[in-house]
């Protein structure tokens, strides 16, 4: 073997290594760092190549079944570690602009969490969506069990409000049902931002440039999501769609409204940082939103359908890159 791929190795097991060891904190300590999973992986794709790369990923995952068990091996380091850290590796060897290396990593990480359902199922017997939702429901229960026994003569609020808990545990799988595509969806891209940007801090050290995320005020989902939006909303109000499919229309109705919101934000934040250039208008933006409830969120939902639909906000920023001078 060559002096490379004895060092190859060396370094490909080293990142394994410390892969186990954030699965360990991970899954021992309960401390919040799954983001940092990806990192040990893509690393050794960068020096020495997918192989190394992949192989630090399994190595690690077959140490973590041994000492942790199958679920945790298979969730922590192959899920959400090996596929993530292959797709941040692929972009910054390929020198792929960032928005195209986090999708690749949400797009993995997605793939990674509805294999796990899916492992769940198979290995389980029982559908992972009931399963999560007899377990809150249990642990709901529970508290509202001694939260009554607390409170042995409620008040009439106290009993409103009770009685809105106890309605809440009871539709507490329709609920999972329509909010789990979003909430793997919002999840994935979270933990492919965090990753991508820890890695933008990192990496430069141990010499290997990685391109900045831009800043909030460029970002934007693609324009389709808006023509999505229309057929979804027929399907829901047609007598004739079937239940379970009306339940799947409803989840992704619910989806794409979360993702035209964020998109709202995105262009009430540029439009508002290019006339007061602070950095408290992001938190001002948000507490002025989380203020007006559901009036805040509708009103995001719509700006964002605006934003999408004429393209402004967009052009604006092409013809400002695009200007002599610019970026200095």
């Amino acid at each position: 073997m060559t002096a490379t791929g004895t060092r190859a190795l060396v370094f490909g097991a080293f990142m394994a290594a410390v892969l186990v060891v954030l699965t360990a904190l991970a899954n021992l300590l309960a401390l919040p760092v799954p983001f940092l999973l990806p990192l040990p992986v893509a690393l050794a794709y960068l020096r020495y190549g997918s192989r190394y790369g992949a192989l630090s990923g399994l190595v690690a995952t077959a140490i973590s079944f041994l000492f942790f068990g199958i679920s945790t091996a298979v969730f922590l380091p192959l899920l959400t570690g090996l596929l993530p850290g292959l797709a941040l590796g692929w972009g910054l060897t390929r020198e792929q602009p960032p928005s195209r290396t986090v999708t690749a990593m949400t797009g993995a990480m997605l793939v990674g969490s509805v294999a796990g359902l899916l492992a769940t199922l198979l290995v389980m017997g029982q559908n992972p969506i009931d399963l999560l939702a007899q377990t809150l429901q249990k642990s709901f229960s529970e508290a509202l069990a001694l939260t009554e026994r607390l409170v042995s003569n409620p008040n009439p609020q106290q009993q409103t409000a009770l009685e809105g808990f106890r309605l809440m545990i009871d539709q507490m799988p329709r609920v999972i049902r329509l909010t789990l595509p979003s909430s793997l969806l919002g999840a994935s891209a979270l933990l492919a931002i965090a990753a991508y940007q820890m890695a933008v801090w990192t990496f430069p050290r141990l010499g290997h440039r990685v391109p900045p995320l831009p800043p909030i005020t460029h970002w934007s989902f693609p324009r389709w999501l808006i023509w999505l939006l229309a057929p979804v909303a027929v399907g829901l109000v047609l007598p004739q769609v079937p239940p379970v499919a009306r339940e799947w229309l409803q989840s992704a109705y619910l989806t794409l409204t979360y993702a035209l919101a964020i998109q709202g934000f995105f262009a009430a934040n540029w439009f508002l940082r290019r006339r007061w250039p602070s950095r408290a208008v992001p938190w001002l933006l948000l507490l002025a939103v989380f203020s007006l409830q559901a009036l805040g969120f509708l009103a995001l939902i719509y700006v964002g359908i605006a934003d999408l639909a004429l393209g402004a906000r967009q052009r604006t920023l092409r013809e400002e890159q695009a200007a002599p001078g610019a970026g200095g």
